[in-house]
């Protein structure tokens, strides 16, 4: 299970690494 959340979040950084970048600066707060 936590092969393929790492998957799809690989998956979601080389479509948007502009979103991914954002969500971590939100996550940080």
């Amino acid at each position: 299970m936590l092969e393929e959340a790492l998957g799809h979040l690989v998956r979601g950084i080389v479509d948007h690494p502009e979103d991914v970048t954002v969500s971590e600066r939100s996550q940080r707060r």
